[in-house]
């Protein structure tokens, strides 16, 4: 006999607040209702003073920003979250520190983290936002070298060493309630608190970058219960400052109902997934111009060209825009081809009879399919087999000759 396990009713019998029932399910306090129903209270704002090093961090940051002509180094990460980290760090530092000299540079393929080589020995002030908080050799290669290094993360730490890199990670911090904060919510956390200690005489600006932030959150897919990212995707998607971002919208004017108010689900399914698309297929060049088109308040920069014999012109948002769509329907395409290929050889060997679905691809159907899409296409064979699944190539790792890739799954089984 089969046992099956009713979730209990969220509903309850003769309520008028279905919605408020709803909410209570998810674990959110009957006090906190309101914030999510109405509107966000000012008290539900995470403390960033509750942040493991947010002082010393702060503190270096400024001794050495103050001078003047300060050289900085920024690492954008190569996804949605790490994109708006970076882009929310260098917008706010520009406006608080004109006379500083910031600098960039994009990661290859699906490079990540820490990359001493792309620092310059004048670059005093290196941030890594969303990344790093692992790469301890990388990390004190460059404070050995001199570099002041501060670490803006929200993945977890292993096996913690202090190589003299300053680490603010909601992870390691103990008196820091809110876990699912994403790279870019460290981010904000970090410029409010700053406004706060060092700018309180003058009208703050971190709340300028709340439409950046709740986009990177949303595409991480962080957990929007929590008060503090709720507060952050109230605001941020019902202030819409970012050029680049307002562009994306009026080119998806068709799928998203009400332009001027996005919702989360907005964010998630028509502005995200462009910006992912680019930094999944993009070229080179497309990546750096869609980062500077959202980590650029202004720009008189244009670009002419020709459509189908008619020349136009374009600023620098609009013509990063239309890279990014550009490359977004390069990847669908690609996608597309990758997963029927991967359930032709599912259906064919019958790994969909199994409780998991692991599809091992060799290296000749490998050269086929773009690593970089891997991940989408695991979670299509999800929605298809309605099954965990791994998608896996050969790989060598440590000298060992393995299979690696990547595994999505629903609501199966309890896993994660």
């Amino acid at each position: 006999m089969k046992r099956i396990r009713l979730k209990v009713n969220s509903i309850k019998p003769g309520s008028r607040d279905y919605l408020g029932d709803y909410l209570r399910t998810l674990g959110i306090a009957p006090s906190d209702v309101f914030s999510f129903v109405v509107r966000p209270r000012d008290t539900d704002v995470d403390d960033p003073t509750k942040l493991n090093n947010m002082e010393r961090a702060a503190a270096a940051a400024y001794d050495i920003l103050s001078k003047g002509n300060a050289h900085v180094y920024v690492q954008p990460d190569p996804d949605t979250d790490g994109f708006t980290s970076s882009a929310v760090l260098i917008q706010y530092l520009k406006r608080r520190f004109p006379d500083i000299s910031i600098r960039w540079k994009l990661h290859e393929g699906k490079d990540h983290g820490i990359n001493p080589d792309f620092v310059n020995p004048e670059d005093t002030l290196v941030f890594i936002p969303d990344a790093g908080s692992n790469d301890y050799q990388q990390q004190l290669q460059l404070v050995e070298g001199g570099h002041t290094v501060i670490i803006l993360d929200h993945h977890e730490v292993e096996n913690y060493q202090d190589t003299g890199a300053i680490l603010v990670n909601n992870q390691v911090s103990d008196k820091f309630d809110n876990k699912y904060l994403s790279g870019v919510g460290i981010v904000y956390r970090f410029i409010k608190y700053r406004d706060n200690k060092y700018f309180a005489d003058k009208p703050s600006i971190a709340n300028d970058y709340l439409d950046l932030t709740a986009t990177g959150i949303i595409a991480d897919a962080r957990n929007r219960t929590t008060l503090g990212n709720n507060f952050i995707a109230y605001y941020g998607l019902s202030h819409i400052r970012n050029q680049f971002l307002k562009e994306i919208i009026i080119k998806q004017a068709r799928g998203i109902k009400d332009p001027a108010n996005l919702s989360k689900i907005d964010v998630a399914f028509y502005v995200a997934p462009i910006i992912n698309g680019v930094i999944r297929s993009g070229t080179q060049e497309d990546k750096e111009r869609v980062f500077k088109a959202l980590s650029t308040a202004e720009s008189d920069q244009v670009f002419e060209s020709e459509y189908h014999g008619v020349k136009r012109e374009e600023n620098l948002w609009q013509y990063a825009a239309r890279l990014a769509f550009n490359a977004k329907s390069r990847q669908d395409a690609a996608k597309k081809k990758g997963f029927e290929l991967i359930t032709e050889l599912i259906d064919k060997n019958g790994w969909d009879k199994h409780n998991l679905v692991i599809a091992t691809i060799d290296d000749k159907r490998a050269e086929k399919i773009n690593p970089n899409f891997t991940g989408l296409i695991a979670r299509e064979l999800v929605k298809k087999y309605n099954k965990p699944c791994l998608l896996l190539r050969a790989t060598e790792f440590n000298g060992e000759e393995l299979y690696g890739g990547s595994g999505r799954n629903g609501n199966f089984y309890g896993l994660p």
